[in-house]
């Protein structure tokens, strides 16, 4: 064995425990929010209006409402209005 390999052997990860610590933390938090009951996404606002009759700028002033600082676009609601038409969005 050379004189690395018994260098490696012999390390301890010092780093292990603070990052063990990390990765709880995280899926602890992650696990507070229960599944399916997430807030309504930019797409879901989008595809409602429009399954509901709404007009694509009616959509478009619901969705810059409801979500602050969202830079969607008329093509946007378009875009999601074509898939509809299309029959890919259900």
């Amino acid at each position: 064995m050379t004189a690395f390999a018994k260098m490696v052997a012999n390390l301890k990860p010092a780093g292990l425990p603070a990052a063990a610590k990390q990765i709880a933390a995280k899926q602890a938090k992650s696990a507070k929010q229960p599944k399916g009951k997430k807030g309504k996404t930019i797409a879901s606002t989008i595809i409602a209006g429009l399954k509901a009759g709404k007009t694509p700028q009616k959509v478009l002033a619901e969705v810059l409402k409801k979500h602050q600082g969202a830079s969607t676009t008329i093509a946007c609601v378009y875009w999601y209005a074509s898939r509809i038409k299309r029959g890919l969005i259900k």
